[in-house]
C-alpha cells in the first residue's frame, strides 16, 4: 500500500503474535538524574532462513519470519535545576537482523526502540500571565541509522523493512 506522495509504502504482515520478557532497573542518582537499563528477550521478524527474496505474490511467509531476540536498553534523563531543561537519551540494540515492534507495558517506563535516540525540551517563561508555557523541543531518533533490515526481491530494486527511521525533528509547543 503506497503513501500516494513517496516511494515509501506500508505491508501488512498478517497475523502477528509474540512473548516476551524483559527485566529493568532504574536508579535515580540524584533529583535530576535517573538512569535505567533493560534487557530481556522477545519476539520480532526476521528474514526467512534460506528465503533471500520476496515477492508479492508470496507475501509475508516468503521472506520473513517471527523468532525471539536479545533485546538491551540503556537510558539517561537529566533535568537542569536552574534552566528547567530536560534531556533524555537512550541506546536500544536488538540482536542479529531483526525489526521487533516497540512495546509499552503499563508497568514499566523503559521502551526499546533502535538505536541512538535524543529528546531535548526547553520551557520557556510565561509571557503575558498566560496559563501554561511555550516549549521548544529537539527529537533526534534513531540516529545511527540501526534497525534497517534490507530483503532482495531477485530484481534491482530491494525492499527495505524498517522498525523506526531516523528523523529529526524540532517545535515550539504550548503546554496547558
Amino acid at each position: 500500500m503506497s503513501d500516494g506522495s513517496s516511494a515509501v509504502s506500508l505491508y501488512n504482515v498478517g497475523r502477528y503474535k509474540r512473548t516476551g520478557l524483559i527485566g529493568s532497573v532504574n536508579q535515580k542518582v540524584r533529583s535530576s538524574i535517573d538512569l535505567s537499563l533493560a534487557f530481556g528477550r522477545m519476539g520480532g521478524l526476521s528474514p526467512a532462513a534460506g528465503a533471500g527474496t520476496w515477492s508479492q505474490e508470496g507475501g509475508l511467509q516468503s521472506f520473513l519470519e517471527e523468532r525471539s531476540h536479545n533485546v538491551v536498553n540503556a537510558a539517561v534523563n537529566l533535568k537542569a535545576p536552574k534552566t528547567f531543561t530536560r534531556v533524555n537519551a537512550n541506546y536500544g540494540w536488538i540482536d542479529g537482523n531483526a525489526v521487533i515492534p516497540t512495546h509499552v507495558f503499563t508497568t514499566q517506563n523503559t521502551w526499546i526502540s533502535p538505536g541512538l535516540n535524543v529528546l531535548v525540551r526547553q520551557p520557556l517563561p510565561s509571557m503575558f500571565g498566560m496559563p501554561g508555557h511555550l516549549e521548544l523541543n529537539a527529537d533526534l531518533r534513531n540516529l545511527l541509522a540501526q534497525g534497517y533490515l534490507p530483503v532482495n526481491n531477485g530484481t534491482a530494486r530491494s525492499l527495505m523493512v524498517v522498525q523506526a527511521p531516523r528523523a529529526i525533528r524540532g517545535g515550539l509547543n504550548f503546554v496547558f
